[in-house]
């Protein structure tokens, strides 16, 4: 029987393709750059009529690396008053909208997102935060919760 200092041990590292620095890495035509995807507006769909839903406002990453979650803004005004909802990344398509322009889009309604629970953040100091990314998202992803307005 594991005594209680073994049960609460950290697992091992996720071991992770390595890169060589002198060639770096080269971007291939399904990469995307979180800066490009933050600030983008969401719709609910692509034809001409669509509604614009929100703004990517962050990106919820796993301790493995992978995007869990898009942090959308909805409601308000300039930013005053919106709320922050959590989107399972995999929701979230990038698609070609009737006006030949790339948009992203959800199927979900303004009213269901605004409906939806406000987005919580998990408190962690920088120390923390880079543990938790070696840690298996599983034990990552339990959060001591604050609002995400309060930052």
């Amino acid at each position: 029987m594991p005594s209680s200092s073994e049960s609460s041990a950290v697992p091992p590292p996720i071991p992770r393709k390595p890169i060589t620095i002198s060639s770096g890495y080269a971007q291939v035509d399904t990469d995307q750059l979180a800066t490009k995807i933050i600030g983008q507006p969401v719709y609910d769909g692509t034809d001409a009529n669509s509604d614009n839903v929100g703004k990517i406002n962050d990106l919820v990453v796993n301790g493995d690396g992978s995007i869990a979650a898009v942090v959308i803004g909805v409601g308000g005004f300039l930013g005053i008053g919106e709320k922050q909802v959590a989107v399972d990344f995999s929701a979230l398509q990038l698609l070609v909208a009737s006006d030949n322009t790339k948009r992203f889009v959800v199927t979900t309604s303004k009213d269901e997102l605004t409906n939806a629970p406000d987005f919580k953040t998990v408190d962690t100091t920088p120390s923390q935060a880079v543990s938790d990314m070696s840690m298996n998202s599983s034990t990552a992803d339990q959060p001591t919760t604050s609002s995400s307005s309060a930052q």
